[in-house]
């Protein structure tokens, strides 16, 4: 059996907190998060979101099972296709 080299190995003590908490999503024209969120998309079809670092909202096609590849400080109604979303931080 061979041993798979893992980059940047780190002790117990050093590796990354994962997230704590998370809540369903309603997309919501007007409505932002106080902090920048993950979206996880449990039902395949379109994300309209507002990237945390500000800019134009951006429209993403998603996979079911996937997550946005950013954070996001909002899910806009309009054109969001995309279900079962959850908001995890």
């Amino acid at each position: 059996m061979a041993t798979v080299a893992t980059p940047n190995m780190s002790s117990v003590g050093e590796c990354p907190i994962l997230p704590s908490a998370a809540i369903a999503i309603t997309p919501a024209d007007g409505n932002t998060f106080a902090c920048p969120i993950s979206v996880y998309v449990g039902g395949a079809g379109i994300v309209t979101c507002s990237p945390a670092s500000g800019g134009a909202d951006v429209a993403i096609t998603m996979p079911a099972g996937s997550v946005v590849p950013f954070r996001v400080l909002a899910v806009k109604a309009t054109g969001t296709t995309a279900t079962l979303m959850v908001a995890v931080y």
